[in-house]
């Protein structure tokens, strides 16, 4: 469920946007990502007939919209609610935060779907930064990022680069006590692919 912060004074309407998030989260969690889209996008309306759109929890509905829209393959459009959430994250001082690390790496997520290897590994790498400067670098939310780092270069064709970004996610995993997850097995999974491949082309 979204935290949404607003003043008192707005209370009315700070009900009607928390109804429309909770049925929004719960769409969500039952993967009906149209309804989900639905009542994210009535949230928003909310927001701006109160004339709060410069309030953090806009922010965090511009990204819910965002992440309902890149479930429903709408690439291009999560891309752009992406963006306008970290913008307004920008202007509003909340842009280094782990939320803020989050919106980062999806933004990076959907330009590496879109096409953008480039721009989708810079994204990455800048969210893979900030968590380590928060103090969130051995996360299983640190460790998928190291991933989407390693896939995205071996995509690029570097393979050797890619090996040791899939090994430096092996370790984070093992260093935070993530070696039961899924994200810790794909890794592996990965390296010793890469490992079996790099081996086959010096032979």
């Amino acid at each position: 469920i979204l935290e949404i912060c607003i003043i008192c004074s707005l209370a009315p309407v700070a009900l009607d946007v928390r109804i429309e998030v909770s049925f929004g989260d719960l769409a969500k969690d039952s993967g009906q990502y149209e309804k989900a889209l639905e009542h994210y996008n009535r949230a928003k309306q909310l927001f701006e007939q109160g004339g709060m759109e410069r309030y953090h929890g806009y922010a965090a509905v511009l990204r819910e919209i965002g992440s309902a829209k890149k479930r429903l393959k709408d690439y291009a459009g999560a891309l752009e609610e992406f963006k306008a959430a970290r913008n307004l994250m920008t202007e509003l001082g909340t842009a280094d935060t782990k939320d803020g690390s989050t919106l980062i790496e999806l933004i990076g997520i959907t330009k590496y779907t879109l096409g953008d290897l480039t721009g989708g590994l810079d994204e990455i790498e800048c969210a893979i930064q900030l968590r380590e400067q928060l103090g969130l670098g051995r996360t299983t939310a640190a460790v998928w990022g190291i991933f989407h780092q390693g896939t995205i270069k071996k995509k690029l064709g570097q393979f050797k680069d890619a090996a040791k970004v899939f090994e430096k996610a092996i370790h984070t995993a093992e260093a935070g006590g993530h070696t039961s997850t899924m994200i810790y097995k794909k890794c592996k999974g990965e390296l010793s692919a890469l490992q079996q491949s790099l081996r086959e082309g010096e032979q």
